[in-house]
């Protein structure tokens, strides 16, 4: 039996989670070089930043929608699953991984889902169920992620958890941090600007703390749709003087290095790693209590989780689209699917009063967030781990059909 051949689906149009955790997962793969991987990118060419990388690696993706740099229009789509059928005659892979893509076409091939979040954002359908029925194995970025899986897509199989590790390019420090009274507390928001990551909420969070008589300001990394909306918000809250857009960042430890709290008031939030990644610098986080933020926010150790109280009716001025937000979220208390609420940007601000009140447990919250991150440091593990299931669900579906490894 040959070495398997990996071939991995996704998106990569856009710097999110899963799209810099692929990226450092290729870079990884290249410089162990035992086992055989290929990219096949669906939708937009990658982004400027994400194809940079892939350049200084010398590393060539499949572009599935695209002949000779053109974009294929819609009604020519259906040459995507030929394309896809000529790479498996090329390149012959034992298996194919989709990470983060439920798919309405048939599968090429033995196959695994990994699941980062699209399990909340898409509608179920019989071509969906199917696709995801004909996969042979599944992995999620964490519990609330394989309960999505199970509860609202009735998912049977066993489902690994293989939560994403702390990114190798972001450091830890060694030294907890201490809150500094010589300057203006230092509020942070980082994430793509819409409305499932709870961006008003964060304004109004720092609108209330300031009408509290405290000297705050926040900066907000990232970019989105709804980056003018909340310039405006902040202008009708009077507090555009105290808001510093930072846009997208080349290097966020500099960020987190800027900051004395991260604030994740997130909707749906699958994991939450830009919490793991501030407590790696030694960031208390304030974060909404939903989904897989607790999983990454060590409730009481690292930060707080605030439960979400208000439905969405009570919190429209703090939501722009709701068209774009999911149907069910996690309850993490029942540890079922519920309709999405938001975090009370007033409970937001008591927790953050809290921490300004009670410096001992700020700096508890540092150590902690720091240990919390060197366990979930070791990439190089995470990255065999993920290769080790993959591979053994390629050795278990060569068994069952022999013919599918050359």
């Amino acid at each position: 039996m040959s070495s398997p051949v990996f071939i991995h689906i996704l998106s990569l149009d856009t710097i999110g989670g899963v799209e810099s955790l692929y990226v450092h997962f290729i870079t990884e793969a290249l410089s162990q070089g035992t086992v055989a991987h290929y990219t096949s990118v669906s939708g937009k060419p990658p982004h400027k930043k994400l194809a940079a990388h892939f350049d200084t690696l010398c590393y060539k993706t499949f572009l599935e929608e695209h002949i000779m740099g053109i974009r294929l229009p819609k009604f020519l789509r259906s040459i995507v699953r030929l394309r896809r059928s000529m790479v498996h005659d090329i390149v012959k892979p034992t298996f194919w991984t989709f990470w983060n893509r439920i798919e309405e076409g048939s599968i090429p091939g033995p196959s695994a889902y990994y699941e980062h979040g699209a399990a909340w954002n898409v509608a179920p359908s019989k071509k969906r169920k199917r696709f995801l029925s004909s996969c042979s194995c599944f992995i999620a970025n964490s519990h609330a992620a394989a309960l999505v899986l199970k509860q609202k897509w009735d998912i049977q199989s066993p489902i690994t958890v293989i939560p994403n590790p702390l990114r190798p390019d972001i450091s830890i420090i060694d030294t907890p941090r201490t809150l500094v009274s010589s300057h203006p507390l230092r509020l942070g928001f980082i994430g793509r600007l819409v409305s499932v990551k709870g961006l008003l909420v964060a304004l109004h969070t720092l609108k209330t703390l300031i009408d509290r008589g405290i000297n705050a300001s926040l900066s907000i990394a990232g970019v989105g749709h709804l980056e003018e909306t909340g310039k405006q918000c902040a202008l009708a809250l009077g507090i555009s003087s105290s808001v510093i857009w930072k846009g997208c960042l080349d290097c966020v430890t500099d960020f987190y290095d800027t900051i004395d709290v991260l604030l994740v008031p997130s909707i749906r939030e699958p994991l939450g790693l830009v919490s793991l990644e501030a407590a790696a610098r030694g960031v208390p986080v304030i974060a909404a209590a939903v989904d897989g933020l607790p999983e990454a926010v060590l409730d009481g150790k690292t930060g707080e989780c605030i439960l979400p109280t208000l439905s969405l009716h009570e919190a429209r001025e703090f939501l722009i689209d709701h068209g774009t937000l999911p149907d069910l979220v996690v309850d993490i208390q029942e540890q079922a699917l519920r309709p999405p609420k938001v975090v009370d940007p007033r409970l937001f601000a008591d927790a953050v009063e809290r921490l300004l009140s009670n410096t001992t447990r700020y700096n508890e919250f540092s150590s902690n967030g720091i240990s919390h991150a060197r366990s979930r440091s070791d990439f190089h593990s995470y990255f065999n781990t993920l290769q080790n299931v993959l591979q053994c669900s390629s050795d278990i579906e060569g068994e069952d059909n022999p013919s599918a490894v050359s």
